[in-house]
């Protein structure tokens, strides 16, 4: 990308699960970027606390005791704990949304730029047909809903999910269709 260490200004963590936290403390220690998460989520890497395991691995039977033989992600030091919505503590034009359901923690990040672009963790999943729901990796529970429903109230262009597609053109609106379907 044309990028050094040293430009990267910032690390933003969704939530506490070794695919999200394995790398940032080598990030962190290569950049000497600041880390951000939420409050409730950075009691894992602080070592207070041990990582939420996924719904999947419930779902799993007996396979998912595999899960104990996943690498650990290293410890590391968050220096910004979000304890609320809103921007601060973050870089410029990012906002934090509290979208517990995952984890305890979780949060997805907008940025207001290109028409604001939705950075959702494992908050939700789009399918192959463009359709936003909670995904494998969340259990079935109201909070989890209603977290992509909160998701649904603001305004971007693009959508990343931490696992699956993205969606690149009016995705607020496939957040919208999933609110709509929940009332």
């Amino acid at each position: 990308m044309g990028r050094t260490w040293s430009d990267l200004k910032a690390v933003l963590i969704t939530h506490a699960h070794p695919d999200h936290t394995g790398s940032a403390r080598a990030v962190k220690d290569h950049s000497q970027a600041p880390v951000t998460m939420s409050a409730r989520d950075a009691r894992v890497p602080h070592g207070l606390e041990p990582v939420t395991p996924p719904p999947l691995k419930d779902a799993l039977g007996p396979l998912g005791g595999a899960f104990r033989f996943l690498p650990k992600a290293e410890g590391f030091s968050v220096a910004t704990e979000l304890v609320a919505d809103g921007t601060a503590g973050l870089p410029e034009d990012w906002a934090v949304i509290s979208t517990p359901g995952h984890t305890p923690g979780h949060v997805s990040y907008l940025l207001d730029r290109a028409g604001g672009l939705l950075f959702a963790g494992d908050a939700a999943m789009v399918n192959r047909s463009g359709e936003v729901y909670p995904g494998l990796m969340n259990p079935k529970s109201e909070q989890v809903k209603q977290s992509i429903v909160q998701l649904a109230k603001r305004d971007f262009r693009a959508a990343y999910f931490g696992h699956g597609g993205h969606l690149t053109n009016d995705a607020a609106s496939a957040f919208r269709r999933f609110a709509y379907q929940q009332q």
